[in-house]
């Protein structure tokens, strides 16, 4: 079923952009190794957590919301998909990468670049 505004892999149209909401399967998340968590609060639906690339070693966050914590409301899951699909275009030197995402029935799952020394984009953006 495709609907708009990236719901389900229907079209969302940005600034003449035709984007598509194009989760990777789930069992991408087999592809790590949890690292350490690095924020966890109980009312908030965000857990990031330190993680390994087991196919190259990189180290990458991963950035999970969780549904549940979302109070099942459709704006809420729609923001969630549209954050997605948004953050997949950007690139750019100072922006943290987003390499995939996907979805579940009870959660997002984001794989992003790990930016934790103070002069990573500094040292990224002469490299």
């Amino acid at each position: 079923m495709k609907e708009e505004y990236g719901i389900e892999g229907g079209p969302c149209k940005l600034y003449d952009v035709n984007v598509q909401y194009e989760p990777a399967d789930y069992g991408i998340t087999t592809a790590y190794t949890d690292l350490e968590k690095i924020y966890e609060v109980k009312l908030a639906p965000t857990i990031i957590t330190r993680v390994t690339n087991k196919e190259n070693g990189q180290e990458q966050i991963k950035k999970q919301l969780l549904k549940e914590k979302m109070m099942g409301n459709e704006l809420t899951l729609l923001n969630a998909r549209r954050e997605c699909t948004i953050h997949n275009l950007f690139k750019h030197d100072n922006v943290v990468e987003l390499y995939e995402y996907t979805e579940n029935e009870d959660e997002f799952v984001l794989y992003m670049e790990y930016a934790n020394d103070p002069n990573y984009f500094d040292t990224k953006i002469f490299e």
